[in-house]
C-alpha cells in the first residue's frame, strides 16, 4: 500500500484529505508541525510527502531543503496558500516535485500523487544488487540470475 505523510496544520483540512486519500486506497499519516513531520520521515519510509508551507515549528521550505540535504529523495507535493512566482521558485528550489496552491480539488491532489508514484516507480525496473561470484538479485522481480561464462 502506498504511503503519504500528510503535514497540515489545518486539522478540517487536515481529515477531508486523509478520508479521500485513504477511499482511494493510500495510507495517509497525518502531523501537524514540522518538527513531528522530520521525526516521522527519519523513522519509517513514506512514498509521497505532502507539506503545508506555514506550518508550527518550521515550515514546508525549510523542511524539505533539510530532507533533500540528508539524502531523502521522496517525492514531496507542497500544498499552500502561498502563490506567486516567488513563492513558487523557492518551493522548486527546495526540492519539491509539485506546488499546488491552496484552493485545490482533492481529485487534482490524487492525480498528482499517483504521478509521482508511477514516475518514482517506472525507473526502477533494472535495479539490482550485485550478490558477488556472478550473481544478480533483481529487486522489482525479485529474481537472482547468475552471469553465464
Amino acid at each position: 500500500m502506498t504511503e503519504i505523510l500528510l503535514v497540515e496544520d489545518d486539522e478540517t483540512l487536515a481529515d477531508l484529505i486523509s478520508e479521500y486519500l485513504s477511499e482511494n486506497g493510500l495510507k495517509v499519516t497525518h502531523c501537524i508541525d514540522a518538527l513531528s513531520a522530520g521525526d516521522l520521515i527519519y523513522e519509517q519510509k513514506f512514498d509521497v510527502l505532502i507539506l503545508d508551507v506555514k506550518i508550527p515549528k518550521g515550515d514546508g521550505f525549510s523542511l524539505l531543503a533539510q530532507i533533500r540535504k540528508n539524502g531523502d529523495d521522496t517525492p514531496a507535493i507542497f500544498t499552500t496558500s502561498l502563490n506567486t512566482i516567488e513563492d513558487l521558485e523557492i518551493g522548486y528550489k527546495s526540492g519539491c516535485d509539485d506546488y499546488l496552491k491552496k484552493p485545490f480539488e482533492l481529485k487534482e491532489l490524487l492525480i498528482r500523487i499517483q504521478s509521482l508514484i508511477k514516475r518514482k516507480f517506472s525507473h526502477k525496473n533494472d535495479d539490482f544488487i550485485d550478490l558477488g561470484g556472478g550473481f544478480k538479485f533483481f529487486i522489482e522481480s525479485k529474481k537472482v540470475q547468475k552471469k553465464r561464462l
